[in-house]
């Protein structure tokens, strides 16, 4: 998913593909290099303990390690995975800019098919964690969002903010449910220790089929809200239009420490 301002750039692309061509913009590039940073960090502290172990690595034991995952789970993963999914909900309306709707309609498909396929192999056969998977889904359920009336994005993001919080409300109460049953003396399968090639496919396909299982009950409205969110973002500009440079300013200010 591109970032895209809207000044022409090249009136030779337009004559030659019918397309204008867009010039890059710089701050969702930006933010996008940052949120893939905090994806990096999470997937290497974690990975040691993958597939069946803690997130953020080894359980706390002291102090230190429980400061060192709540600055993890509070300013790296509760950042980077929404922010995101954001920047991929506004690459939703960006691929389509410049182009006809039926144009437009056929390179959506497209990107979303070849996305989930991509989301598919990499999820079985090399990183149980895949997110292409659950952002390939969630952007097929936005494709009439893209080009709705302003009052329909507007509706579909009350919606989705709705389910959004009863979703973590059910995370939440499940948490409480489940707690003890982390202290129970479970052999925990690890990637590291499989011997052969197929056991890790086979280790690693079967996380893979059960996150994806899950993460369409408790996280697709999740990921949806923060898409739909970046959609709108796109279709107002927020990102890249001049005339919101000081509002953009101001609240980098006011709401960086509370974000």
């Amino acid at each position: 998913a591109r970032g895209r301002s809207l000044e022409l750039a090249s009136p030779a692309h337009h004559a030659l593909t019918g397309v204008p061509a867009l010039s890059r913009d710089p701050l969702p590039d930006a933010l996008r290099a940052l949120a893939m940073l905090g994806v990096l960090l999470i997937n290497i502290v974690g990975y040691p303990e993958a597939p069946t172990g803690a997130l953020l690595g080894h359980a706390a034991r002291n102090l230190v390690d429980s400061a060192t995952q709540f600055v993890l789970a509070s300013f790296v993963q509760g950042k980077a995975y929404p922010l995101l999914a954001m920047l991929f909900g506004m690459g939703l309306v960006w691929a389509g800019r410049g182009r006809l709707r039926e144009q437009a309609q056929a390179r959506f498909a497209q990107r979303q098919q070849r996305l989930l396929v991509l989301g598919v192999l990499h999820g079985t056969l090399l990183y149980f964690g895949d997110i292409l998977t659950l952002y390939a889904i969630s952007a097929w359920s936005l494709w009439s969002t893209v080009h709705a009336r302003w009052t329909v994005v507007r509706g579909q993001l009350r919606r989705a903010v709705f389910w959004a919080l009863l979703v973590v409300g059910a995370q939440i109460l499940l948490a409480g449910f489940t707690r003890d049953a982390t202290g129970l003396d479970v052999i925990r399968a690890s990637l590291g220790r499989t011997q052969t090639l197929f056991d890790f496919v086979a280790l690693n396909a079967l996380v893979y089929a059960t996150n994806t299982f899950f993460g369409l009950l408790l996280a697709l409205p999740i990921v949806r809200l923060c898409m739909l969110s970046g959609l709108a973002a796109a279709r107002l500009g927020c990102l890249t239009r001049r005339r919101w440079q000081a509002w953009r300013e101001a609240a980098a200010r006011r709401l960086f420490w509370p974000a």
